[in-house]
Parts: structure tokens; C-alpha cells; sequence
């Protein structure tokens, strides 16, 4: 992939669609690769060529779990500084706290109602891809929609 692109890891089909389809109908011009599974979305980024803009990860998966695939992607060159956003499930304070002593650049917790859930996968986009300002020196100007 050499156009801007966001990996988004997450195994629940629900609320993969749901951020999937909320990102799609906002226009965003980035492509997003979605994994169902960390060890999968690892070997994904083994395999680019250009770092995503955002890995957008969930918390809790089978196979490989969000803190796990945090670290390993942190280790790796290509990703070392793309921000990393744990949307998970959980509010559970150890957990956030364990994300948050990892480095994981910020913690939001899933809203369960569907227009909550689909403004904070927007606003989440719009900070880490059009107001925080990437190492690479990419950041566009907040529209103003």
C-alpha cells in the first residue's frame, strides 16, 4: 500500500462493521486494512511497504491480544512511531492503566449506543489524522465540516 492507510484490528464482526462503514461514509481518504486477528495484522505490517497513518487496535482478541500486538508492532521499524489507539470493550481501570504504562498512544472505550459509538470513531479519526501532527510531517488541515 502506498496510498495514506489505517490498520484497524478487531475481531468482533459488529463492531468491525460498524467502524468499517463509519469510516467509509465520511469521506475519509485513507484505505483501511482490517484484520480480524493481531497475529494476522503483525504480518500485515511485516509486509508493507509504507506505515499506516493509524492502528486503530482493539483490546481483546484471540490469538494475539492488543497489548501483545502493541508491543511487537512497537519493535518493529516500519511502525515505531505510527500511533496506536486501543478502542476496546473494556473501562476496566487495570487494564487502562496496563495500556497506558505500554505507551498506547490513547485508550477510548467503545460507546455501546450506535451514534455515540460512530461520533467517537469520527472524532478519533479526525485527531490522529488531521490535527495530530505525524513525525513524518503529515497533517493536513482540519476541514471544516
Amino acid at each position: 500500500m502506498n496510498d495514506p492507510w489505517i490498520l484497524f484490528v478487531e475481531d468482533n464482526a459488529d463492531d468491525a462493521d460498524m467502524v468499517l462503514r463509519t469510516l467509509a461514509q465520511s469521506g475519509r481518504p485513507e484505505l483501511v486494512c482490517h484484520c480480524a486477528r493481531g497475529d494476522v495484522a503483525l504480518d500485515r505490517l511485516k509486509s508493507a511497504s509504507t506505515p499506516p497513518r493509524l492502528i486503530l487496535l482493539d483490546e481483546r482478541m484471540p490469538a494475539m491480544s492488543g497489548f501483545d500486538f502493541f508491543e511487537a508492532a512497537k519493535r518493529l521499524p516500519l511502525t515505531r512511531t505510527v500511533p496506536i489507539v486501543m478502542f476496546s470493550g473494556s473501562a476496566l481501570p487495570s487494564e487502562i492503566q496496563r495500556a497506558l504504562e505500554l505507551g498506547v498512544n490513547s485508550y477510548v472505550c467503545k460507546p455501546i449506543e450506535y451514534d455515540e459509538f460512530r461520533q467517537t470513531v469520527l472524532f478519533v479519526a479526525r485527531y490522529w489524522l488531521d490535527v495530530h501532527q505525524a513525525v513524518d510531517g503529515s497533517c493536513a488541515t482540519p476541514s471544516k465540516n
